[in-house]
């Protein structure tokens, strides 16, 4: 049924010129609960008035996501959403100043959930980045997840790939991520230029040394069997605009 059910939606989003991504894939229900106009594919019980509830407490929306956006980076098969921003900030809970490893911006600089825009569901992460007019440093910023600790984080394999979705609204940006290796310190992932006003899917392959760097106490090869997500970088060069980035549906799929 879920086989099925996917492939003639994908087929109306391509016909009609839907996004598949824009499709439900957070807890079923038993009621009605109201989604953003932004969620496309969703059931019945999402509409507003509206005495239907199917298709139900027991419908894997998750799962059904996963079909309908295969190797798309959403949530299918054994996929681990690790934020989805949903209900809260998650794991991303410091200010993007708050790392000391963190240049360029000012402490003025915020985070907070957004559920005003959002790649996956109805809200994202948004990081509003402000210049440091006390110099001209380059922005590296280190915005921390669960504090940079590793035990405050989620572990997953390193037989997989860690990424998330973006959207910059600003030229010259790039990204990386980030990873407490617990043999051997902090490694880095290499950086990927993300284009303005668009969002973007990116990801890192936790077992291939070509994707990582040392960084704190590493050696550029990710060696434990396990690992969690330190941080998301976001470099720029210098600029004294301030520039606004929202980062959705932090994730890791298995190779």
């Amino acid at each position: 049924m879920y086989n099925a059910s996917a492939a003639l939606t994908r087929h109306f989003c391509s016909k009609h010129g839907i996004s598949c991504a824009s499709a439900y894939k957070g807890a079923a229900s038993s009621g009605v609960v109201v989604l953003s106009s932004a969620v496309k594919i969703k059931g019945h019980q999402h509409f507003p008035n509206n005495s239907h509830t199917d298709p139900g407490i027991n419908w894997n929306w998750s799962r059904y996501y996963g079909l309908l956006n295969p190797g798309s980076g959403g949530g299918g098969g054994s996929t681990r959403i690790l934020d989805t921003f949903e209900s809260n900030e998650g794991h991303f809970t410091s200010t993007p100043s708050y790392s000391g490893s963190t240049t360029g911006i000012s402490a003025n600089s915020t985070a907070e959930r957004d559920c005003a825009m959002s790649k996956v569901g109805n809200c994202s992460e948004h990081l509003t980045l402000i210049d440091n007019a006390a110099n001209t440093s380059a922005w590296s910023v280190r915005f921390l997840s669960g504090g940079g600790t590793p035990s405050s984080n989620t572990s997953v394999s390193r037989n997989g790939r860690v990424g998330f979705w973006v959207f910059v609204a600003g030229s010259g940006f790039s990204v990386g991520v980030g990873i407490d290796d617990s043999t051997d310190g902090t490694e880095r992932s290499t950086q990927k230029a993300i284009a303005a006003n668009t969002w973007t899917y990116v990801e890192w392959d936790l077992s291939n040394a070509a994707h990582w760097n040392s960084w704190v106490g590493g050696n550029g090869t990710i060696n434990a069997a396990n690992v969690t997500v330190d941080a998301i970088w976001l470099e720029r060069a210098h600029t004294t605009y301030s520039v606004n980035v929202h980062i959705d549906e932090v994730q890791w799929r298995p190779n």
